[in-house]
């Protein structure tokens, strides 16, 4: 946890995603995983011209990327666990929005673009600034560019709202501490979907490691705890959300639940 915190206090997303990794495979060699980004950027120098226009460098960067090195999104695969953490992207090539946009704009940092992680609602992205206060925003499972449209077209799909403009503030580039703590959750929705519970355990804890008051992750904590027979535990975390929420739509229906956890009998762990 230490080489994490200190990753995002640099602001070091690349690295804070490899020791994410790294937390979940004790033996993992990240070394290994850095010399290959190393090679790949290398690769990029060859093909990005230092003397074209940003527009032009960064069309090269997209193909050298998505063409070359043949990085790729699976949209059905979401929730698998290979797609969310850092190492297994750069082993096979193949990840979800977040961790190819990581890539992406490491790879684009070493050669010059601007080029930055963006936390869209539901879809991470990437911009890139082409020009003083102009950007492309890249969909990260394609390098296909987004125009405004498709952009609002997006927002749609993954808020069923459609709001005259977009807000300003979901195209604004994402802080590191930010994008841990998404891809930390991206990870525990994989893990609960293979059934791993004790790992989806350890990024609850992260999480709050993280954000130690987050009424949220403390639910969300305590449905994993009960998941594991640790009752009593699953409880103190009930109790916080339901002191911190009481106007959530879930509290009255924790309530009834917390009520039939204590009729039945209570096993301490």
């Amino acid at each position: 946890m230490q080489r994490l915190q200190q990753a995002i206090e640099q602001k070091n997303t690349f690295m804070a995603g490899l020791y994410l990794a790294e937390y979940f495979q004790p033996s993992l060699d990240i070394t290994t995983h850095i010399q290959q980004v190393e090679y790949f950027i290398r690769g990029a120098f060859k093909v990005v011209s230092r003397e074209e226009s940003n527009e032009t460098k960064l069309v090269q960067l997209l193909n050298y990327f998505y063409q070359e090195l043949a990085f790729t999104g699976d949209e059905n695969q979401l929730f698998a666990p290979n797609y969310n953490f850092l190492d297994k992207v750069i082993d096979y090539r193949t990840g979800i929005p977040i961790t190819l946009a990581i890539l992406f704009c490491q790879l684009g940092r070493a050669v010059g673009l601007r080029t930055q992680e963006v936390a869209f609602p539901g879809h991470y992205l990437i911009r890139v600034e082409v020009q003083p206060q102009r950007y492309w925003y890249i969909e990260p499972l394609s390098g296909k560019r987004l125009d405004w449209q498709q952009l609002e077209q997006l927002y749609q799909t993954m808020t069923d709202e459609d709001p005259d403009t977009l807000p300003h503030e979901i195209l604004q580039p994402t802080g590191c501490e930010e994008t841990v703590i998404r891809m930390l959750h991206s990870i525990k929705a994989s893990l609960i979907n293979e059934g791993q519970l004790h790992q989806a355990l350890t990024c609850s804890e992260l999480l709050l490691e993280l954000s130690p008051d987050d009424p949220y992750e403390r639910r969300d904590r305590g449905f994993l705890l009960h998941q594991l027979d640790c009752p009593q535990l699953a409880l103190e975390d009930y109790h916080y959300f339901i002191e911190k929420c009481p106007s959530d739509p879930l509290t009255e229906l924790l309530k009834v639940h917390m009520h039939n956890m204590q009729l039945n009998e209570v096993v301490f762990h």
